[in-house]
């Protein structure tokens, strides 16, 4: 049971990294068009992404391989519901191809 409890919690941490990860990226993607320096938040953001993901896989999954793949699992699973649930940004050009014709 102590088994399954670590692999559950595996998966709740890696699905958090995940949901600090991607839901970072989103934020980045949103603010680079009204940041001063745009260009370099998207790098910066990145890096900064990776590090702190890459940190919690490192200290928390270091000799545990099966943990690892489960938190990885969480990890997408994460990215999945992400994509989901967040709101879209669509604008009247990108919306509806330019050469589409309307049915009547």
């Amino acid at each position: 049971m102590n088994e399954l409890l670590q692999l559950f919690l595996a998966l709740l941490l890696g699905a958090a990294a995940g949901v600090l990860f991607f839901g970072g990226l989103w934020w980045t993607v949103r603010q680079v068009t009204e940041a001063r320096r745009g260009v370099w938040l998207i790098p910066a953001s990145y890096f900064v992404r990776l590090a702190i993901v890459a940190a919690i896989f490192l200290v928390c999954f270091r000799e545990h391989a099966g943990q690892l793949a489960v938190a990885l699992g969480g990890f997408l699973a994460a990215r999945a519901a992400l994509i989901r649930w967040l709101p879209t940004r669509t604008s009247p050009t990108t919306a509806q191809p330019s050469g589409a014709r309307h049915a009547p």
